[in-house]
């Protein structure tokens, strides 16, 4: 074997190490080589600590486990196309993996939970620090249960209101159902479906808003299969209303509606929520 192509430890892998969990192997571009490779590049990529840059034309601050970087030299790096580049970042953006910035000549990239995939810890610290994730996790969802779930001596006392709620949520789920073509004997409207219905209903206050949520994920070829595991991403508290934030992306997203549609639901959303 030549020895130019021999991989020796020497000074220079000491500049650093990044963490590459097990958990990888459940994701859905594991069994998709280049994603992959992609992915592994904005790890290593990513800053281990705070720098600063110039983007936008300003000096800004360039954190942990965000990279200023652009498409040709990810390209560059990964041995694939710029298009291809573009295409997989954003399959990561709608996975929740990545937030994007982008400029003329660069984008900023942020790729989510940081610190609790690549913060050193020893294996007893990492006990603690999962246990006290977990401990933190379960109050988060104990208060969003209870954000969630509707309050049964409101609706006593006001059953107008309660009996229109019970209403839309019917007229949601039985819209997801027809848009997706589900059996309701095995997809049924559990308690949990409906608090997220209603939890969504009560910020966006329009019916038409969550059926367009509803719409557009119907419009993604990769969650609707088209992806390295052929696994459907269509659940209905997960990937549709999983919380303002990501439903409010998802009904604006420019590539599932048109311009005209999405200045239509920026009416119906802002103008309600401006009185």
């Amino acid at each position: 074997m030549n020895d130019m192509n021999k991989f020796v430890l020497d000074d220079s892998m000491y500049q650093g190490y990044i963490k590459l969990w097990r958990k990888v192997r459940d994701w859905a571009f594991f069994q998709k080589p280049l994603a992959l490779a992609l992915w592994v590049t904005l790890l290593c990529e990513a800053n281990h600590r705070p720098t600063r840059k110039f983007f936008k034309g300003k000096i800004i601050v360039i954190e942990p486990g965000q990279l200023l970087t652009g498409r040709k030299y990810l390209a560059e790096m990964v041995g694939i196309s710029e298009s291809s580049v573009e295409k997989y970042l954003k399959q990561f953006e709608e996975e929740q993996q990545i937030t994007q910035q982008t400029s003329s000549k660069s984008r900023l990239i942020t790729i989510k939970n940081w610190p609790q995939y690549q913060e050193g810890h020893t294996a007893e610290q990492t006990t603690c620090y999962t246990t006290k994730r977990q401990q933190k996790d379960n109050k988060k969802t104990t208060k969003r249960q209870q954000k969630d779930t509707p309050n049964n001596d409101k609706n006593d006392k006001n059953g107008k209101n309660g009996k229109k709620e019970q209403h839309i949520c019917e007229v949601v789920y039985d819209f997801y159902i027809t848009t997706f073509q589900r059996d309701p004997s095995k997809y049924k409207l559990s308690a949990n479906r409906r608090a997220k219905i209603l939890s969504r209903y009560r910020e966006f206050k329009s019916v038409e808003l969550l059926k367009q949520a509803i719409i557009n994920r119907s419009k993604s070829k990769f969650h609707l299969g088209d992806n390295p595991q052929n696994k459907k991403y269509i659940d209905l508290e997960d990937h549709i209303f999983r919380n303002f934030e990501y439903t409010e992306k998802l009904i604006f997203d420019p590539g599932l509606s048109s311009e005209a549609e999405r200045d239509k639901w920026k009416e119906v959303l802002y103008g309600k929520n401006k009185g």
